[in-house]
């Protein structure tokens, strides 16, 4: 029920390529929600974008610098999506209009010397802004706001959808929960459920009071690029109980990310499929399908949506940034 009169967007540019639908989905549903809102998306690239020629990953940041001190532009690559010209340009458009604050990708004889420029902004994994780099970023928002003249509203419209969204990951709540399997702070203050039941683990999901079919997401954790530390997962929808015969969505889930040459333990989101009007659905969830799992299979939390006409309609993958 918050009202936003500034929002920010911000989307890590070398995932674009998976996560580009979800972030025109967001826009256009912060749009229609409130009208008269500044929209900022964030398109800055990273250090992580940088690699050196002949190398998958970027080693630790002292050695990194040490290795770039001795080498040329031409031993460095950037890895940049080719249609991220096109994101720019829709986000503009007036399903959306929103602004996007931009830091231009260096030309190929300035990669050392943006490099060395922007290696305070970032934390030591290249990726995640530091403290002074927010503060930078801070300062590049209210900017934007400044030279728009933008002036505060508090218009809002009705949410054209009854979505339900639910996260514990940042605060281990268990407000609307109703689930077998225990909430566990597992690293820095984050939580999830863990599927320790070797008979079954549920999640039930309440669609009872919705006239509509909708269609449910499910948040997990998932690492890589080798090891696999959760084995995967099988994960059913049973409407009514959770032992209900003839599943209605059977989703095998891969919880190894290879997509990414660096150690990863993120946060990533997978299509279940569809729940019917007026009942209870209970998301099952079967762990350690590769039979070599160290950890229980970590759920974070789920997503139930209506469906919307789209400019363009997701895939049914992974939506590692949509909601």
């Amino acid at each position: 029920d918050a009202i936003y009169d500034v929002i920010v967007i911000e989307y890590m540019p070398h995932m674009y390529s998976s996560t580009k639908q979800a972030m025109l989905r967001l826009g256009e549903r912060m749009r229609q929600r409130f009208p008269d809102a500044m929209i900022i998306y964030i398109d800055m690239w990273t250090i992580d974008q940088f690699k050196i020629n002949g190398t998958t990953t970027i080693p630790a940041m002292d050695e990194y610098y040490k290795a770039i001190a001795n080498i040329r532009n031409d031993d460095l690559q950037f890895q940049l999506a080719d249609d991220m010209a096109m994101m720019r340009e829709t986000v503009q458009k007036e399903s959306i209009r929103a602004h996007v604050l931009q830091y231009d990708v260096p030309e190929p004889s300035e990669y050392k010397e943006a490099i060395q420029t922007m290696r305070n902004y970032y934390n030591p994994d290249h990726k995640h802004w530091s403290q002074f780099g927010m503060k930078w970023l801070k300062h590049k928002i209210i900017k934007v706001i400044r030279e728009n003249q933008h002036k505060r509203s508090d218009r809002v419209r009705i949410w054209q959808s009854k979505d339900e969204c639910l996260s514990w990951y940042q605060d281990g709540s268990e407000r609307s929960l109703h689930t077998n399997m225990p909430m566990v702070a597992f690293r820095d203050g984050k939580f999830a459920l863990e599927a320790i039941h070797s008979d079954l683990n549920f999640i039930r999901i309440d669609n009872t009071a919705s006239r509509k079919p909708k269609h449910a997401y499910l948040s997990f954790m998932g690492t890589g690029p080798s090891d696999d530390v959760y084995g995967g997962a099988r994960v059913e929808l049973h409407p009514e109980h959770p032992t209900t015969p003839n599943a209605t969505a059977v989703v095998n889930i891969d919880t190894l990310m290879t997509w990414y040459p660096a150690p990863w333990h993120v946060v990533r989101h997978k299509y279940i499929g569809e729940i019917q009007p007026g009942l209870f659905t209970y998301l099952t969830i079967a762990g350690n399908q590769t039979g070599k799992a160290t950890q229980d299979f970590r759920a974070v939390g789920f997503n139930v949506v209506t469906e919307e006409p789209l400019q363009e309609k997701f895939s049914g993958e992974d939506l590692r940034a949509a909601f």
